[in-house]
C-alpha cells in the first residue's frame, strides 16, 4: 500500500521543465517504473503506442514518458487550469491543483490498460466534465459517434492487418466502437478559441479548428494516394484522424509528441524540430510517395501528390514555377527532378492554407469549398 506521508506531500512542485524526478508530482511516487513508494514496485504503463497500438514501448511509465524529448509541460499545464495563465473555455480548477487532473480524476479513473478494447475502463475525464469518466458512454463519447458518419479508419496495429486499439479485429466499425473520442476531449483544451501558452516552445500554441481542417471534419478536396487501411477511392472524401492516430498523450522521444510507431509501422526518422527534414517518415506511414506509386521515381519525395491531376486534384501550385519554392540544380518537371524536396512543415501543419491560385493576393481561408485548406 501507499506510503501515508503522501497524504501530506506537495502536489506539484512547480518546476518549469523536464526533467521530472517523483519529488515533483506526487503522482509519480507511484506511476514509476523504479523506487516507486507503492509496495511491490513501479506501476506499468506503456505509452499509448505500446498500449493501444501493439508497438515496442518507448517508456513503460508516466514519469518515464514526462521525460521524453517533447511533453505536456506540467508547469504550462498547471497554470492553464487553474486560470494563471492562457484562456480557456471551462472552469478554473483551484490554485494548486495537481496538473495531472486536467485529464483525470484520481477518484474515478479506470485502467483501460488492462483491456485496451473497452473503453468502459477508461481513465480520462475532460477538462470541463472533470466528475465524469470519458469514453465510457457509447456511441456519445467515442469515434463510433453519428457525428462522424462513419468517417474514422482506425489505423492498423503493429505485426497485423488488424486495427487498433486491441488489434483484435479489422472491422473498422467495431475498432471505432472501442476508441474513445480523443478528438472531442482533446478539443477541450486545443481548439480554435482557447490561449495555451507553452514555455517549451517560448510562445502560444498554434490553435486548431478540428471541424475545418482536412484531417478532422473537413472534407479533401480530392482522392489522393493512400496507404492501407485507407482506401484512396472509396466512400466520402472526409476521412477523420484521432489525436492519438499520430501523438503520444503524455510524452515521445519525437517533437510535438509525434508517436514513434504509426498505423503499424515504426516512423523511419527522428522529428526534432518544426523544420526537420524528416517529417515524411510520419507523412509516409498513411501517405504513398512517389516511389511507392511508380519504381523509377525517388523515394520519399512527392512530387506526383502535388502536381499531378492524376493522383491529386488539389494543385495549388503550377508546374514550370519549380524555383518560386524549390532549391537545387534545374530539373524537368517530374517525380525524377533535381530540385531539393520542401520540409512537409512548410505548408503542412494545423491551421496550414495555401492561397487562392486564382488570385494570390487573397489572404483568406476558405474551409467551403476546401480548396486552400492543406492539413
Amino acid at each position: 500500500m501507499a506510503d501515508g506521508h503522501l497524504l501530506l506531500a506537495d502536489s506539484f512542485s512547480g518546476t518549469t521543465t523536464n526533467p521530472y524526478s517523483q519529488s515533483d508530482s506526487v503522482c509519480f511516487a507511484c506511476h514509476a517504473c523504479v523506487d516507486s513508494l507503492q509496495t511491490g514496485g513501479g506501476i506499468t504503463n506503456n505509452n499509448y503506442s505500446a498500449t493501444f497500438g501493439g508497438a515496442t514501448a518507448q517508456s513503460a511509465s508516466i514519469m518515464a514518458a514526462f521525460n521524453k524529448t517533447s511533453y505536456h509541460n506540467l508547469y504550462d499545464l498547471q497554470r492553464y487550469i487553474t486560470g494563471a495563465g492562457g484562456t480557456k473555455s471551462f472552469t478554473s480548477f483551484p490554485t494548486g491543483s495537481n496538473p495531472c487532473s486536467g485529464c483525470h480524476n484520481v477518484h474515478i479513473a479506470k485502467a483501460n490498460k488492462r483491456s485496451p478494447g473497452d473503453p468502459t475502463l477508461t481513465a480520462i475525464s475532460k477538462p470541463s466534465d472533470h466528475d465524469n469518466l470519458f469514453g465510457d458512454d457509447s456511441p456519445g463519447e467515442r469515434m463510433s459517434d453519428t457525428i462522424y458518419n462513419s468517417k474514422y479508419q482506425p489505423p492498423r496495429y503493429v505485426g497485423s492487418s488488424n486495427l487498433e486499439p486491441d488489434g483484435l479485429s479489422t472491422d473498422r466499425a467495431t475498432q471505432a466502437a472501442k476508441t474513445p473520442d480523443y478528438n472531442e476531449f482533446c478539443t477541450d483544451c486545443h481548439n480554435s478559441t482557447n490561449t495555451i501558452y507553452s514555455t517549451t516552445l517560448g510562445r502560444n500554441l498554434r490553435t486548431i479548428d478540428w471541424d475545418n481542417e482536412k484531417h478532422g471534419k473537413g472534407n479533401a478536396d480530392s482522392y489522393i494516394t493512400v496507404d492501407g487501411p485507407f482506401t484512396p477511392a472509396s466512400g466520402s472524401l472526409g476521412y477523420v484522424l484521432a489525436c492519438t492516430d499520430c501523438h503520444e498523450p503524455h510524452g515521445s522521444p519525437n517533437a510535438f509528441l509525434i508517436r514513434k510507431e504509426v498505423n503499424g509501422g515504426v516512423v523511419g526518422g527522428s522529428i526534432t524540430s518544426f523544420s526537420d527534414i524528416d517529417w515524411h517518415h510520419l507523412c509516409d506511414r498513411c501517405h504513398q510517395d512517389d516511389k511507392e506509386l511508380y519504381s523509377s521515381c525517388q523515394e520519399d519525395h512527392y512530387y506526383l501528390a502535388h502536381h499531378s491531376a492524376t493522383y491529386g486534384g488539389d494543385l495549388p501550385y503550377s508546374l514550370g514555377q519549380c524555383k518560386n519554392c524549390h532549391t537545387g540544380d534545374k530539373g524537368s518537371s517530374s517525380c525524377t527532378s533535381s530540385f531539393d524536396k520542401i520540409v512537409c512543415t512548410n505548408c503542412h501543419f494545423h491551421g496550414s492554407w495555401v492561397n487562392d491560385p486564382a488570385n494570390p493576393l487573397d489572404k483568406t481561408p476558405n474551409y467551403a469549398p476546401t480548396t486552400r485548406t492543406t492539413f
